[in-house]
């Protein structure tokens, strides 16, 4: 079993789209997908994915107590499943959440999107969450996901001329993921229950996006989806 975890303190990032991206991707590929997800809110969370080649999990963490019993029986019966994968979907400004999940971790996404503050935001988490967990001895990957960034090379190129776009580009060489995910809206269709399997368009994005991931966590390459 290994664990991805998309974390940040920013809202509107992309943390709950870049999971499902993964899930979908990785369900398709014959994997065993899980993905978690931190920011609900709710008495009773959303349980299975009707439609999906992945189980989705709910969380309410304003019960923390019960949440973390939850977390460890999860943890506890999918390690048991061979060609498991976790992902955990983290939620906005929940430093002590984050904390937590860092640490059960075996890779820590951060998807930036692309304002001026996303950046600055996304690039103090991922130092922050790299002190962390050196300070804890481990040398868990901690890397930035481009996410909701222009698609198209005639709007991508003028984008990435931008001032604070190139400083950041700068600033953060060989602290990215190769993969981009760029606007779509298939991929808000994917969080819709009545639009489970996603384009083609999204299904390519999160096919690269799990072949990156499956390299840095040395596990096996998935199959043709």
């Amino acid at each position: 079993m290994k664990t991805i975890a998309f974390l940040g303190r920013k809202g509107g990032g992309g943390k709950t789209a870049c999971s499902h991206v993964l899930a979908l991707a990785a369900g398709l590929a014959g994997y065993k997908p899980l993905l978690i997800q931190i920011d609900v809110r709710t008495a009773t969370p959303p349980m299975g994915a009707p439609g999906r080649p992945y189980w989705l999990f709910g969380l309410d963490v304003s019960q923390p107590e019960q949440a973390a019993m939850y977390m460890g029986t999860i943890f506890d019966r999918t390690t048991k499943t061979s060609g498991s994968l976790v992902i955990l979907d983290g939620g906005a400004n929940r430093d002590a959440v984050d904390v937590g999940l860092a640490r059960r971790a075996d890779l820590i996404i951060v998807p930036v999107a692309d304002g001026p503050e996303d950046l600055e935001v996304a690039v103090d988490d991922r130092n922050r969450f790299e002190q962390l967990l050196r300070g804890d001895g481990k040398q868990t990957p901690v890397h930035l996901l481009l996410n909701r960034w222009p698609g198209r090379q005639s709007e991508l190129q003028p984008f990435l001329r931008e001032d604070y776009v190139a400083r950041f580009m700068e600033q953060t060489e060989g602290q990215r993921l190769s993969t981009m995910v760029p606007r779509f809206k298939s991929v808000k269709a994917l969080l819709d229950h009545n639009s489970p399997e996603g384009r083609s368009a999204v299904r390519k994005v999160g096919r690269q996006l799990l072949d990156e991931v499956s390299g840095l966590l040395g596990i096996p390459p998935a199959r043709a989806a």
